[in-house]
């Protein structure tokens, strides 16, 4: 028996169900993110409140807590209307903070407040220049984010320029990472896309083609999920980093990719939900119904998370293991980790 983490180095969090993009890789454009009806999983105006992120913070758990990372699955934290208060609140606890936006929403006097108020760094996703970096962030305006990232970097607080290539935006990599030296970023932060996301003028071809892959059977996807499992052994990238993953209504998970199968094909699957459910209870990790100390505490992650890495198989059990820690978390599938390959230049 072994705990996955009593008290946290490290909290992810994702704040709200909103965003003001439609990024290709994004579960709000992915197939797998609609229902049967061909309705979106993801609602839209929820929001984890302020007083039960104070209650996150305050926490017995949270006593040797060094970072809160706002870099949720579906949201742009900035969307949030008590973010700046959330910020300002971990500030005065010292409590370092990392913001992910793509920041082409709010003002820059909201990006000077920012500034003025962060005990840590804002991460600014920039994937291109004027010319490309909406073809991956649909509905960006690449004048509006170098106006905010204007006004926050005059403040002298901590910017980063985080940078997805493709092959659409290849060539503007090093102008780029000018342009963040030019303006009073710190760190340029740059990695090639891993993922299958195709070119904006093959978007078409390439739902086509996952929406063929529906016919496969879940006997023959779980096959190919479980291919090798007895050579398998679990790395599990949220452990080692001391960290837990908090979703916009108020529940407790290990990591943002257990998180995600909520509004992906596996989300509906008995593996996903109802082990949770038969072992635990319906609301087991909810916030709304437990203290943060109470789900920590709970048998599965005191006890069941960290022994299931050990099964040869998935299933319904709290032993068994699950699907997503195969699927992400592998020995074979490192590079499924959030971090990827990401190079950090200092400018």
């Amino acid at each position: 028996m072994s705990e996955h983490y009593s008290q946290p180095r490290t909290l992810q969090m994702e704040i709200s169900s909103n965003c003001n993009l439609n990024c290709l890789g994004c579960c709000r454009t992915d197939w797998t993110s609609f229902d049967m009806k061909g309705d979106p999983r993801i609602p839209k105006n929820m929001y984890l409140t302020l007083d039960i992120f104070k209650q996150i913070i305050e926490s017995p758990v949270s006593i040797g807590l060094e970072e809160v990372q706002f870099c949720g699955t579906v949201d742009d934290p900035l969307v949030h209307p008590d973010f700046i208060d959330m910020v300002k609140f971990l500030a005065n606890k010292k409590i370092r903070t990392l913001v992910h936006t793509n920041a082409s929403l709010r003002t820059p006097d909201y990006f000077k407040t920012l500034g003025d108020t962060i005990y840590g760094k804002v991460q600014f996703s920039i994937d291109g220049l004027e010319n490309t970096n909406h073809l991956y962030r649909r509905g960006s305006n690449f004048q509006k984010i170098m106006e905010n990232a204007k006004a926050y970097i005059a403040t002298g607080a901590n910017a980063q320029w985080q940078y997805i290539e493709f092959p659409w935006n290849e060539s503007d990599t090093e102008k780029a990472r000018q342009l963040a030296r030019d303006m009073g970023f710190r760190t340029f932060k740059c990695r090639r896309d891993r993922s299958s996301t195709p070119t904006p003028g093959q978007y078409k071809e390439h739902i086509s083609w996952h929406l063929r892959q529906v016919k496969m059977t879940w006997e023959e996807y779980k096959a190919t999920k479980e291919k090798n499992i007895h050579n398998e052994s679990i790395e599990c990238f949220s452990r080692e980093d001391g960290m837990y993953f908090i979703s916009y209504d108020s529940k407790v998970w290990p990591c943002c990719f257990l998180r995600n199968a909520d509004f992906q094909q596996s989300g509906t699957y008995k593996e996903h939900y109802d082990r949770y459910n038969l072992n635990y209870g319906e609301n087991w990790n909810s916030l709304k119904h437990y203290s943060f100390q109470d789900i920590v505490e709970n048998r599965f992650y005191s006890e069941d998370l960290v022994d299931s890495w050990e099964s040869k198989s998935h299933g319904l059990g709290p032993k068994d293991r699950l699907i997503r820690c195969t699927s992400t978390c592998s020995k074979s599938n490192k590079c499924a980790r959030p971090i990827g390959n990401f190079k950090v230049e200092v400018l």
